[in-house]
């Protein structure tokens, strides 16, 4: 009830403004006004501060799915330029690349303040932010480790998902990619401590190889099997996540365009909303069986 509240107040508060001061129409689309404006229109509906963030949220997650018009039937090997159909990075002055590499250096740079001689990553949000590479992402974060990144100061190797080697082609962020061997309970049934033995043991031969032996080795979404594993080899285990996190707590020049385009194309997508509302038959409700639904998932995006 409260969601679906949230969701006519929000519609109400987006569809209220005045149509020729709220929409620009362009080469991108209609594009609202501040956000400032949209919480003066909230407090119109006598929403409190402390709610207002939800009925933003339901705002922008309403049109997500229009937002991401992906071209899903792109040539598949190419991936690292694959770009949204209405606008292309490009087109907004991004230079990819040099994003990708600001991050991949940002993260090593935290790995040796942290004294982290090594990182294994399977979070697929992490794993996009130090080499730009995505695939299978829900999938990846429920059954880790499916796909995992292996990380030193010299050497990043990606074990990929097995049919998906192609996907990290192109990548400088990433210098060789391997076929994974999939941990999780999902795979190996009543085995999987068996399982996570063989696969500890084959991520210890390799990070030895890298880094020496009793390596400081970063984890964060990964069985707990595995790290026990893992630390029972020799390999000292610490949280991954500090430095990932404050990796990517300072921005570049180039992540903030990237911001900058994210917001212009919220602002797209709260625009279909608004549109999409004028066919309400009255404040704050929907005509019957087209209320729109959502579905609010976090760190969508790789910040």
């Amino acid at each position: 009830m409260q969601f679906g509240r949230a969701a006519g107040e929000a519609a109400d508060a987006v569809s209220g403004f005045e149509e020729d001061k709220q929409v620009q129409r362009g080469k991108g689309g209609p594009v609202l006004p501040h956000n400032d404006r949209l919480l003066e229109r909230l407090s119109f509906f006598n929403v409190s501060s402390a709610h207002r963030p939800m009925h933003l949220a339901v705002t922008v997650s309403l049109t997500v799915m229009e937002m991401a018009n992906l071209d899903w039937h792109a040539e598949r090997s190419d991936l690292s330029a694959i770009a949204l159909l209405d606008r292309a990075p490009e087109s907004e002055g991004i230079d990819l690349r040099q994003v990708r590499r600001y991050r991949h250096g940002r993260v090593r740079e935290q790995m040796a303040r942290h004294g982290v001689d090594a990182v294994l990553l399977s979070d697929p949000i992490n794993i996009r932010y130090a080499t730009g590479t995505r695939n299978m992402q829900i999938f990846s974060q429920r059954n880790a480790p499916s796909r995992y990144l292996v990380m030193t100061q010299s050497k990043s190797i990606l074990f990929e998902f097995t049919g998906c080697l192609h996907l990290a082609e192109g990548y400088e962020t990433v210098d060789e990619v391997r076929p994974s061997k999939t941990a999780s309970f999902v795979a190996a049934g009543p085995d999987i401590a068996d399982r996570e033995r063989r696969w500890a043991a084959e991520m210890n031969d390799l990070i030895v190889e890298l880094a020496g032996k009793g390596a400081t080795l970063g984890l964060e979404r990964l069985n707990a099997g595995t790290a026990i594993a893992l630390s029972e080899l020799g390999l000292r285990i610490v949280d991954a996540q500090r430095p990932v996190e404050l990796a990517r707590a300072i921005k570049s020049s180039e992540e903030m365009k990237c911001i900058n385009a994210s917001l212009r194309a919220t602002e797209v997508g709260v625009g279909k909303l608004r549109d999409a509302a004028t066919m309400r038959t009255g404040p704050g409700t929907f005509p019957r069986n087209s209320m729109p639904t959502a579905t609010i998932c976090p760190r969508m995006v790789a910040a």
